[in-house]
């Protein structure tokens, strides 16, 4: 399962898509882009972005550090379509979803470290706090020097559904290797 971030942050960052997903902009078409690198350790390529659907079911875990204090797994993720700009309405899922290469020869497995971030526009949380990033940690797991990700973000919680500038990163060590920024209007 993958994750998501916010109430859904699934480690669909809601899990960014922490959950936390945290996800230059590549054309909004999905067209393949390069993002960066890890110190040669790793490369990313954001190969799909914009609004998606979970399928099968989600599973919730506490996660302090997002404004839902929850992040999700799904199952599987299908893209509905590809754009940086969406209404801001509860249920709504959006992020981009990337495939990591690593750069020198590693075992297969999983790689720690990763983190999903969203930086939103300030949301007041049930407990009153006012937030404006929320991260999870996941792990990336190779499989012949490959790894998948999503970063994603699901508005699943009513004080989550804020228009604005929404930018999901994916970072490695605290470095950026990848990051989106969605308009929610």
């Amino acid at each position: 399962m993958k994750p998501i971030l916010g109430l859904g942050i699934g480690k669909i960052f809601k899990t960014l898509l922490l959950g936390l997903s945290l996800c230059g902009l590549a054309l909004a078409s999905g067209a393949q882009a390069a993002e960066g690198s890890a110190g040669g350790l790793v490369s990313v390529e954001v190969w799909q972005e914009g609004v998606f659907e979970t399928v099968g079911e989600l599973q919730r875990e506490a996660e302090p550090r997002t404004a839902a204090g929850t992040v999700s797994t799904y199952e599987r993720i299908r893209l509905l379509r590809s754009t940086l700009s969406l209404e801001a309405r509860k249920g709504a899922t959006f992020g981009c979803r990337e495939r990591v290469k690593a750069g020198v020869a590693r075992p297969d497995g999983p790689m720690h470290g990763v983190e999903m971030r969203v930086l939103h526009p300030p949301m007041r949380t049930p407990d009153g706090r006012v937030q404006t990033v929320s991260t999870a940690a996941i792990d990336w797991f190779f499989e012949g020097g490959v790894a998948r990700d999503d970063v994603m973000y699901t508005l699943s919680e009513d004080f989550e559904v804020l228009p604005g500038r929404w930018t999901l990163q994916l970072l490695l060590d605290g470095q950026v290797l990848a990051s989106r920024e969605f308009t929610l209007r």
